[in-house]
């Protein structure tokens, strides 16, 4: 910004600017400037030239127009969860934006409501509510349903099954007047994450948090009205553990083929088996060996003791008790020697026939789609 010349004054003497004038930067404080928007700057032209005189104020019209947009009611939960809200549909078809504020709301020559509009930018359509319509009393109920299984994959010694799981909203308008209501607009609140609409009927528009139904109420009647979300689960479930029972319950379910019901039959489930009969005969070598070892370290205490004393010290009787520990010590380390070479013997075994297993887990390939599961509903804008 470039400053204009300032004109000479009677006597030269001239006045320094203001501080701020020459250096603004230098006095702002941190923090206080924000992006301004364009719906910040309010100005409206008006047709004749108004004065205010100092110290008065003056109500300048600026605007006086038929409006787009009419009287209905509205189900928020948010805002009222038992009643449907009377408002109105107010579109801003000028091409200014109308500042917030209170306004006043009449049906001919009756003021039939009062209420607070925000900020109303060019070409925003906004509800405004006034009133509270007790004639209709709106309840509703959350259920949830795993759908059918429409995908499955075999894999990676798995099987995977994919399907929808159902939440169900169902409002219920319960309407006791006298009039229809032709223009009911429902705001669902959907579900954040990888939800869809499914099942339910268009809506006219989606906002960051609502979809937006709009609905017609019969007088004296109960109307309803389901919005259905889904989210695709899955289920992972491991073939080692399978049976030949589980095998023959999931092809009947067509989740698996004849090649791989036949391949887990022959292969997988007899080498499973045989790897659980393994793991208990080594449980059961291994307890004898704790056994033994438990012996041997009793002889070894008390022969310990023994030797410690001199020979002439002892007894017949002790002399007699150190020669059985002696006898039990080479006896129990030929046994602990058999069975620790049985037992290395079986978890080689072992380990082998694991191996082999999940080698085998990862053969079964397959996959099937059972069936099409209905495309999503999308959002079809109201017709002007």
């Amino acid at each position: 910004v470039t400053q204009a010349a300032l004109p000479p004054v009677p006597g030269g003497y001239r006045p320094p600017p203001p501080s701020y004038a020459s250096t603004p930067a230098a006095v702002m404080k941190a923090g206080t400037v924000r992006k301004m928007e364009a719906v910040d700057v309010f100005m409206y032209p008006i047709d004749k030239p108004v004065s205010v005189k100092r110290g008065q104020s003056a109500l300048v019209p600026f605007l006086s127009a038929e409006f787009t947009g009419g009287s209905c009611v509205l189900y928020n939960e948010g805002a009222n969860a038992n009643h449907l809200l009377s408002v109105v549909l107010f579109k801003n078809a000028f091409d200014f934006a109308l500042d917030g504020g209170p306004i006043a709301i009449f049906d001919e020559e009756t003021c039939i409501g009062e209420a607070m509009i925000d900020t109303i930018r060019p070409g925003d359509e906004k509800f405004v509510p006034f009133g509270v319509e007790q004639n209709v009393a709106v309840s509703s109920v959350t259920t949830t349903e795993q759908r059918n299984v429409h995908r499955v994959v075999v894999q990676d010694g798995n099987l995977v099954l994919t399907r929808y799981r159902h939440t169900k909203r169902d409002y219920k308008f319960d309407h006791k007047g006298s009039s229809d209501i032709k223009e009911l607009y429902l705001e669902h609140r959907f579900l954040k994450g990888d939800y869809e609409l499914t099942e339910t009927g268009a809506p006219i528009n989606k906002t960051e948090n609502f979809y937006r139904f709009l609905l017609a109420a019969q007088k004296a009647t109960i109307t309803m009205f389901a919005v259905t979300e889904r989210t695709l689960a899955t289920e992972s479930i491991a073939l080692r553990y399978w049976n030949n029972d589980t095998v023959t319950h999931y092809f009947n379910l067509k989740y698996i083929d004849e090649a791989v019901r036949d391949f887990v039959q022959k292969e997988i489930v007899p080498l499973r088996l045989s790897i659980e009969k393994q793991q208990v005969e080594l449980n059961s070598v291994n307890s004898r060996i704790s056994v033994a070892a438990n012996k041997q370290s009793t002889a070894r205490y008390s022969t310990n003791n023994y030797n410690q004393r001199k020979e002439e010290s002892l007894t017949a009787k002790e002399r007699e008790t150190l020669l059985e520990h002696l006898a039990t010590l080479v006896e129990q380390e030929k046994e602990l020697q058999v069975m620790y070479a049985d037992s290395r013997s079986r978890q080689e075994k072992l380990k082998r026939d694991q191996d082999k297993l999940e080698s085998l887990l990862k053969q079964p390939k397959y996959e099937v789609d059972l069936f099409t599961p209905p495309p999503p509903v999308g959002v079809q804008p109201r017709s002007s």
